[in-house]
This record gives C-alpha cells, sequence and structure tokens, in this order.
C-alpha cells in the first residue's frame, strides 16, 4: 500500500494544521466524538461533520428544516466552506443541477501506513482545464444530464407524475420544473453567421470575428466576455465565405483582382488577403464606448461601400410595386451577386444552407441554450434553415427532441425588403 493514491487524509494530518479548518471547534468535536462511539471515527467522519455544518447555517437561515427551503437557503450563503476551506455551487453543466460544492481538495498519499496530505490542488482550475475533455468522456458513456433526460415534455410529465403521488424525494428538488428546465440545457451557445460580399480566408475570418465580439462584449459586459473567452460559453462561427468569393471572382473583374490570396480550407480557393483587417479590428478597440457619434465616425474615416444593399434596395422596392420580377432579379444579381446567386441557384442555396444546418442541428439535438447571431445574408439562410427544421419531414428528429434556439439576433437583416 505505500505509495498508494488514497481518497481521504487521516484527520490528525499536519498538513491541516496549517489550514483555516473546516468545521467548528474540530478538537472538541473529535474529543466528544470518541467518548460517544469510541473507535468508530474514519477518515470520512470529519466531512459529514462540515457537511452538518453547513446544514446548521442554513437551517437557521431558512427558518425551517424543510429541505427545498433549506437547500435554496445554502444556495443563498454564496460561498460557503466544506471540508476543506471556501467552495463555490456548481454541477449544472454536468449533472443538470448545481448541488456540488467544489474548492481545494487534498491530494493524499499512504505514508508509513498512514495517509498523508501531499498538497492541495484546486477542482475548479482542474474543471476549467479540462472540463470539455471531462464532458466528452461523460457524453461518449450516455452519462450526461440531457442525455437521460429525453426532452422537456417527458420531465414535465414525470414531474407531474411525481406531484401526483406526492412524492416525497420530490423535496429533494428546489424548485421542480422551474430548475429542471432551466438546467435541462448543456451549455450555452452562439452561433454565428456571417453575410454577404468577399471573405478573407476561414481561419483570418474566425479569428477577426472572435476579436471584434470579445471587444464588444468587453465594453458592455467583461464577464460575459470571460465566458466566451475561456469557452464557457461556446462560440461557433459559420463560415461560407469560399462560396462567395467563388461567384463573386467568376462575374467581376473589380473582385478577381481584390482576390489575391488563397484558403488552404477549401482547396486555395481565392480569398481576400488578410493585409490591414487586423489592424482595423485592432483601430476599434480604442473606443471605449460605441455609441451612435462613435459610428458616424468610423463611417467618416473609413471605406463606406453601403450604397451597393441601398441601391438594390431602391431598385428592388420599384421593381415591386411595379411587379417588375426581372428587373427585381437582374438587379439583385448585379448589386449582390452572391444573394442572387443564394435566391436563385438552388445548388448554391444548398450548399450555404448546409454549412448552418450541420452546427445548428447538433446544438439542437444536444440541448443546448442557442443564441444564433446573423448579419445581412446570413439572416436569409439562417431563416430558411429554421423554416426547414419546423417544416420538412427529415427535421422530424431535431422538432421532437424539443429544444427551441432561445434567442435569434438579426444585423442589416434584408428579409423586410420587398425583392427578398
Amino acid at each position: 500500500m505505500e505509495g498508494i493514491i488514497f481518497q481521504f487524509p487521516d484527520f490528525d494530518d499536519p498538513a491541516l494544521s496549517e489550514k483555516a479548518f473546516f468545521f467548528n471547534q474540530p478538537n472538541v468535536f473529535f474529543e466528544q466524538y470518541n467518548d460517544l462511539y469510541p473507535d468508530s471515527w474514519s477518515a470520512v467522519s470529519w466531512e459529514y461533520a462540515a457537511i452538518l455544518d453547513i446544514w446548521h447555517a442554513a437551517v437557521e437561515k431558512a427558518g425551517t428544516v424543510n429541505p427545498s427551503s433549506v437547500l435554496a437557503a445554502m444556495k443563498q450563503l454564496g460561498q460557503v466552506t466544506h471540508a476543506f476551506g471556501p467552495a463555490e455551487w456548481w454541477g449544472g453543466d454536468l449533472f443538470g443541477i448545481d448541488n456540488a460544492l467544489i474548492g481545494e481538495w487534498p491530494v493524499v498519499t499512504v505514508q508509513d501506513g498512514r495517509a498523508r496530505i501531499v498538497e492541495f490542488g484546486s477542482v475548479p482550475d482542474w474543471l476549467h482545464k479540462h472540463g470539455d475533455l471531462l464532458r466528452a468522456e461523460m457524453m461518449d458513456l450516455g452519462q450526461m444530464w440531457q442525455q437521460r433526460i429525453i426532452n422537456t415534455r417527458k420531465i414535465s410529465g414525470l414531474i407531474r407524475r411525481l406531484a401526483l403521488l406526492r412524492c416525497t424525494s420530490l423535496a429533494l428538488v428546489s424548485q421542480p420544473y422551474g430548475y429542471l428546465k432551466e438546467n435541462y440545457f448543456m451549455a450555452k451557445r452562439i452561433i454565428l453567421i456571417h453575410g454577404r460580399s468577399t471573405k478573407p480566408c476561414k481561419s483570418t475570418h474566425e479569428k477577426l470575428v472572435k476579436t471584434a465580439l470579445l471587444q464588444g462584449l468587453n465594453r458592455v459586459n467583461e464577464d460575459a466576455a470571460k465566458k466566451v473567452s475561456k469557452r464557457e460559453v461556446k462560440l461557433d462561427i459559420v463560415y461560407y465565405g469560399d462560396i462567395n468569393n467563388r461567384i463573386l471572382a467568376g462575374q467581376f473583374e473589380r473582385y478577381e483582382q481584390s482576390l489575391s490570396a488563397t484558403d488552404p480550407a477549401f482547396d486555395n480557393v481565392r480569398c481576400l488577403p488578410d493585409d490591414g483587417l487586423f489592424e482595423a479590428v485592432e483601430r476599434l478597440a480604442t473606443y471605449r464606448t460605441f455609441d451612435r457619434r462613435a459610428y458616424r465616425k468610423v463611417l467618416r474615416d473609413y471605406e463606406d461601400s453601403r450604397f451597393l444593399d441601398s441601391a438594390a434596395r431602391a431598385v428592388s422596392t420599384i421593381a415591386a410595386i411595379t411587379t417588375a420580377t426581372l428587373l427585381n432579379e437582374v438587379a439583385i444579381k448585379r448589386a449582390t451577386a452572391d444573394m442572387g446567386a443564394y435566391l436563385m441557384q438552388r445548388s448554391v442555396g444548398s450548399e450555404v444552407r448546409e454549412r448552418l444546418q450541420s452546427p445548428l442541428k447538433r446544438a439542437l439535438k444536444n440541448n443546448d441554450d442557442i443564441c444564433l447571431v446573423a448579419h445581412s445574408m446570413g439572416c436569409m439562410v439562417s431563416y430558411d434553415v429554421l423554416w426547414k427544421f419546423s417544416r420538412m419531414s427529415e427535421y422530424r428528429d431535431v422538432r421532437e427532441n424539443g429544444n427551441r434556439v432561445a434567442r435569434w439576433v438579426t444585423l442589416g437583416c434584408p428579409l423586410g425588403e420587398a425583392g427578398v
């Protein structure tokens, strides 16, 4: 047994003498326990005593021993002291409910027949580094919370049946249906899809988008930015720029000349070089706030090509009023050729939609809490994909899963335009 890793240290471990203790008057408690129950103290007995202290504090706060009220009071205590010091509530991401306390925990080995602490390690730090790997392993084993609960309709049915049976174990859940529904989702996820026109290569585009997103979040909510940066909130960036580049380069000489780089992710298709793009994003970071005044300044200082969209919008509106369908098609094809190809060429439309369909379907079936962010032509793609998911028979499994996109944020959305 010498040197083997063990689960718990002995109560009198020297390493504990330098640490803030885990429950009130530990030595007095130890002596009284041994008087009442000789030779029954085990390596984990002190852990139960620490838990009892947390329960006692929550009972005093709640003014009752009702389990639901005591659990709610425990959560309201915020950071509490568990067996080895300060700890935080955790578990929703893995188990569907934040009912586990995590903090520092000892690394213990057997030395001369005694369980001794070698060092203290941080469980939250370990989870931050290895959480994705742990979740992937749990998914492979089919042990994630949402894998055992098929959909929210079945959850509500289960809760109703338990309530009808007056099941006493229901008291262990502090807010039965609301809490389960809130924690049913596996992860918070942002799915972002770009708009029309030429784009840099996929890897550059993803770096630019993430940098710009974090800049914007830092202006309004630094905690939200940290969660995205640490991947506590997942970010999927949907890219179809290679399709845009291919269409535009084949129709307009000015685009062909500007697409001087290649994208190794798509058979070296021509794309925009990254010359000046990162510098432009960095310059935007100098704006502490981004209000209407700052927006006007950006338009004055940098090239503004919005007139192309405005021209297409004007012609589209006139054509729609006069029912000039051919004029409408010509205007869209000339001013926004990539958008025109998406609308009028079935193969192009299918190719673009597939780029969003795959990650969105996976996130929906994984029961993620989804925020879909779409810009310009990406709004059209999003609408079409959501329509397919909600109507077409081949996506019945997505509908029956019960999950929905929680938020759909559109930027420069053309769906209200007459021609579209």
